[in-house]
């Protein structure tokens, strides 16, 4: 493939067709599952107590001051600094319950939901993206980030519109595009280094998805700019990574993180049902050749972005710890 087949002004995308959505229906769509994202996750946001992670949040956002709170960032949990100086300003207006602690993670989920239908409508019909919008708010992670007083809903909102901006930067490739993509990817890393992930993936689909060297110079160059700006973050966090410490190191255990709580947390049935779901449409897909035929381009490049954004942000992870236990084993053994 020598150019992505992402939708561009020139190829009439901005008309409804058979591989995607004009925008007003996009709008119309994100808008209707993100109300329907809120009921899910609204209905049980204030229910449960908070719980220990959800205090260390308030105790710092609620109860220091701000430059207490700048302090404390600077020698412990700069990984999730920038969340909490957010919940800072949203505890200055708002009481410190259950629900209001929660809303924007809540919000911020429906949100999230509402980037899915975005994003699948640039590629796929109008029923594949309502359906992926659906099932993003139904995922029992989603559903979980979205009644916790911690940064990983929004984390995730912010990934998912940062995969859009990425579509429509290669879709305009203009600098107002790319600029856009890079100041968005700024303030996701400094909600969640490990966003920085993302943009790794977009860059592995990217070089899949085209030649054309000066769109992946742009890429680079729109990443590269961001990475630059959160390089004072990247060195605080190495140097408050005592705060890992109860991070599981790589065990048995770490396939059943990757393959169920990464996306179910605890709920077997959900990712047992996912699983057969899965096997069953590969199944079907691989045996009626129509259906193959039937694949467009542009849902060959949802393929690519999306296997990219599964595969390269775990693997990244997963070879990063088993290269330090290699390093601490190899220390230990020299000392020894």
């Amino acid at each position: 493939m020598s150019t992505p087949t992402v939708p561009s002004k020139s190829d009439g995308s901005t008309h409804q067709d058979t591989q995607g959505q004009s925008p007003s229906i996009r709008s119309f769509d994100a808008i209707l599952v993100a109300l329907f994202a809120t009921a899910v996750s609204g209905a049980a946001v204030s229910r449960p107590s908070f719980w220990l992670d959800e205090i260390y949040t308030i105790s710092l956002s609620a109860n220091l001051t701000l430059p207490e709170l700048w302090q404390q960032l600077l020698h412990r949990d700069a990984a999730h600094g920038f969340y909490d100086l957010l919940m800072y300003g949203w505890f200055a207006i708002f009481p410190v319950t259950e629900f209001w602690s929660r809303l924007p993670s809540c919000m911020a989920a429906a949100v999230g939901a509402a980037g899915v239908v975005v994003l699948t409508g640039h590629f796929c019909a109008r029923r594949v993206a309502l359906s992926a919008g659906i099932l993003f708010a139904i995922l029992p992670r989603i559903t979980y980030a979205a009644i916790d007083a911690r940064p990983y809903a929004i984390v995730a909102m912010a990934s998912v519109w940062l995969t859009v901006l990425f579509v429509r930067a290669l879709r305009r490739n203009t600098l107002p595009a790319w600029v856009g993509y890079s100041v968005l990817a700024v303030l996701a890393i400094l909600l969640s280094m490990f966003t920085s992930l993302t943009v790794v993936a977009h860059g592995v689909a990217l070089t899949i998805l085209t030649r054309d060297r000066s769109l992946i110079l742009r890429w680079a160059s729109a990443a590269g700019a961001a990475f630059a700006a959160c390089a004072p973050l990247f060195m605080l966090n190495k140097a408050q990574d005592g705060d890992y410490r109860w991070i599981p190191p790589i065990s048995s255990r770490t396939t059943k993180l990757i393959l169920q709580e990464q996306y179910f947390e605890y709920s077997m049935p959900f990712a047992a049902l996912a699983g057969v779901v899965i096997a069953v449409a590969s199944v079907f897909f691989m045996a009626r050749p129509k259906d193959r035929r039937a694949v467009t381009s542009k849902t060959r490049d949802l393929l690519i972005v999306s296997v990219a954004w599964i595969l390269v942000p775990t693997t990244i992870a997963v070879a990063y710890s088993l290269a330090w236990i290699f390093r601490e084993t190899l220390r230990d053994t020299v000392m020894s």
